[in-house]
């Protein structure tokens, strides 16, 4: 496991690690503005994995990274002695001016989010249909946002039985900035 401290530098966002007995979390910290967009600490939930003897590991990294929005990708890995780890992967995106991580209609209009959240829907259903994958669904959380490129990449959650993979669907905003 890596050792506790500052792993890496984006801009001005920290990527920072705290590890303890059978833990590693990484967190996203604000040098600009002094905020915690993740925490490090262990969550409510991952408090009672570790404590039920399990191995937890929550990893980050940085997507894209602009004035007003952070947004980053989310692996965690949880072991607690079976045939092999659980995985999730997903995404999400956080206003660096609260500190909070928002929803896709906390950042747009909410009429251009569903509407964007729609478009990506039908291209997922499209996807799995050509390809035979299992259902991964959509939600509104997990997306990256890139204001520049007009871009929102959703991050597609899987199944169980797929558990640590993600499906990324990109959409592009029409007109207006």
């Amino acid at each position: 496991m890596p050792s506790s401290g500052q792993r890496e530098q984006v801009g001005d966002i920290i990527v920072t690690t705290q590890c303890g007995p059978h833990y590693c979390t990484d967190g996203l910290r604000d040098s600009r503005s002094g905020l915690e967009l993740l925490p490090t600490a262990l969550t409510v939930e991952e408090s009672e994995l570790v404590a039920a003897s399990a191995e937890f590991e929550r990893a980050v990294r940085i997507a894209h990274l602009e004035e007003s929005y952070l947004s980053a990708y989310k692996g965690f890995t949880e072991f607690s002695g079976g045939a092999h780890a659980n995985n999730e992967l997903t995404c999400g995106t956080w206003d660096r001016r609260t500190g909070r991580e928002v929803g896709l209609s906390e950042v747009l209009p909410p009429a251009e989010a569903s509407a964007l959240k729609q478009r990506a829907t039908v291209a997922l259903q499209e996807f799995l249909e050509e390809t035979g994958r299992p259902r991964y669904t959509l939600d509104e959380l997990s997306f990256l946002y890139d204001s520049a490129s007009r871009r929102v990449t959703f991050c597609a959650l899987a199944p169980m039985v797929v558990a640590g993979t993600i499906i990324e669907v990109s959409v592009e905003r029409e007109g207006g900035p």
